[in-house]
């Protein structure tokens, strides 16, 4: 069985690897090595970024640079061997961690999909999937021989070769539902590939406009419909149509909660919660305030790892906790994964078989929240911004109590505070963000200082004091001249040994009364 290996789908921007001796202990960036003096200096970095990375969420994203067909995505599925499928606006898409297979209609070949244009998708109980497009009808994938069949006549021989197919539901037992905009719902068998008219309801003029299928853990067949109805069925041609509010407002997602109620979102009037039992509609989730608001365009829900429900609107991702409608946080579009998704405007959830939950966007492509136990954050740099590193090739870190971090890099000293979570930079290249420094900082080490600041080593700048006062204190390698390359500075006796490049241990800062100066060997 093939399963998803989405490993290579994120970024890998840090390896770490530690080597059992403190004072040579190693940590390893993409190209990149630097040396660390002791093993608690990253062991409390870590640790203070993995409590952080609990409140941090990292929005990855697939797009047509990454080998998506179209940035549109209608519907995302996983079937049974593992890889996930992306109905987009020009292809279905199978994507197993690191690879597209794109299917699409060639009109010059009837042996492809009758159109790219790829509403939904779903699975049979035989691994095959069925294939709903806009305006050119239903298709079935033979996964096995690679076949494709078109179906193009209706139950009384209607065309179906320009049908709009915006739902396709498994419901068991060897058959497929599928909603046909303005003919109806048809019941396909499986093995046969032939229409099951007994089934099937085309002359209902309320189940000719259903829009959404959804089938209930009790194992009835729920559908929506773009006039505003909840449609309950009983048997073949038997239903029960429930009116929510004004007939403008179309079904987009139907969702069942845990107790067994039924969540109706709608393009324009948030979400009604539906109680079966006493047939009651209730509104949950509608802003009020502003009836044009964008939020209340809810196209799509779906749980994620920790069962919190994620409703998909027009105003990016409400993030509830579990099924708490008053508890509930907005994700929004914003260029930066780490802080929203790649567009406010959604158009399909899914968590899937790794519990990662999948975002299908219009015309942004796909983000992707990927489930694990809190581990540890990762600082980055991040371009045209103070917010982040000043660079991803980190060259020291000194642990400064329980307050923060030193973070030394190739160009600039930085400072990592615990309880804020927040960056500060105080020494910066001028082509570090676009910064006006005039200078190089390119830190080897950092040390600290018994009176409150901290000791630097900066390549072909020497040894540098970093006072408490936040002022750079230079310390030449002879008069005039600050060349030397100091890499390294350990304790010995009330000395503090100085490592250079190519000099050997040269020089060394001597303790004198509890304060320290720089003395020639």
């Amino acid at each position: 069985m093939h399963r998803t290996n989405l490993t290579n789908t994120r970024t890998i921007l840090a390896f770490l690897y530690f080597r059992t001796n403190p004072s040579n202990f190693l940590v390893l960036f993409p190209n990149f090595k630097i040396r660390m003096n002791r093993l608690f200096f990253l062991f409390a970095f870590l640790i203070v970024l993995s409590l952080s990375a609990q409140n941090q969420t990292r929005y990855e994203r697939l797009s047509t640079a990454s080998g998506l067909s179209q940035s549109s995505v209608y519907k995302v599925i996983q079937d049974k061997k593992g890889f996930l499928w992306f109905a987009t606006g020009d292809g279905l898409n199978r994507y197993d961690g690191h690879n597209f297979k794109i299917y699409r209609n060639d009109p010059s070949d009837p042996k492809t999909l009758s159109g790219s244009e790829i509403f939904t998708v779903a699975e049979d109980d035989l691994g095959n999937l069925w294939v709903g497009t806009r305006n050119s009808g239903l298709n079935k994938i033979e996964l096995a021989t690679g076949k494709i069949i078109r179906f193009t006549k209706g139950p009384s021989g209607q065309d179906l070769s320009n049908a709009n197919i915006p739902s396709i539901l498994n419901i068991g037992k060897g058959k497929m539902g599928v909603a046909v905009l303005g003919l109806g719902y048809l019941v396909y068998d499986i093995r046969t590939n032939q229409l099951i008219p007994a089934e099937s309801e085309w002359n209902n003029p309320i189940v000719k406009e259903v829009a959404r299928l959804f089938k209930h853990s009790s194992g009835t067949v729920w559908m929506g419909t773009r006039t505003g109805y909840l449609v309950s069925q009983l048997n073949a041609h038997s239903f029960i149509p429930y009116q929510f509010g004004a007939n403008t407002y179309r079904v987009r997602a139907l969702f069942e909660t845990t107790n067994g109620d039924i969540l109706v979102g709608t393009d324009g009037k948030g979400i009604y919660r539906f109680t079966p039992k006493n047939q009651q509609f209730k509104v949950v989730f509608y802003q009020s305030s502003d009836p044009l608001s964008r939020q209340n365009i809810v196209t799509s829900l779906a749980k994620d790892a920790l069962q919190n429900l994620w409703i998909g609107t027009d105003n990016g991702v409400y993030k509830l906790n579990g099924e708490n409608f008053n508890s509930y946080t907005n994700i929004p579009s914003n260029p930066d994964p780490e802080l929203g998704l790649s567009s406010n405007s959604i158009m399909c959830l899914f968590t899937d078989a790794n519990q990662n939950t999948w975002v299908g966007t219009w015309e942004a492509g796909l983000n992707i929240s990927f489930f694990q136990k809190p581990r540890f954050a990762v600082l980055r740099y991040k371009p045209n911004t103070l917010q982040g590193l000043l660079s991803n090739k980190v060259s020291t870190l000194l642990t400064d109590g329980d307050k923060g971090i030193w973070v030394g890099s190739n160009v600039g000293l930085s400072y990592f505070n615990h309880k804020s979570g927040k960056v500060s930079h105080y020494l910066q290249s001028a082509s570090t963000n676009k910064l006006n420094s005039t200078e190089t900082y390119d830190v080897n080490f950092i040390y600290p200082s018994v009176e409150g600041g901290v000791w630097i080593g900066l390549w072909g700048k020497g040894i540098n004091l970093f006072t408490k006062e936040r002022q750079l204190k230079d310390f030449p390698f002879k008069p005039g001249v600050r060349e030397a390359n100091f890499n390294t500075l350990e304790p010995f006796k009330t000395e503090f040994l100085l490592g250079t490049v190519g000099m050997g241990w040269s020089h060394s800062i001597r303790r004198r009364n509890n304060t320290e100066c720089l003395i020639l060997n």
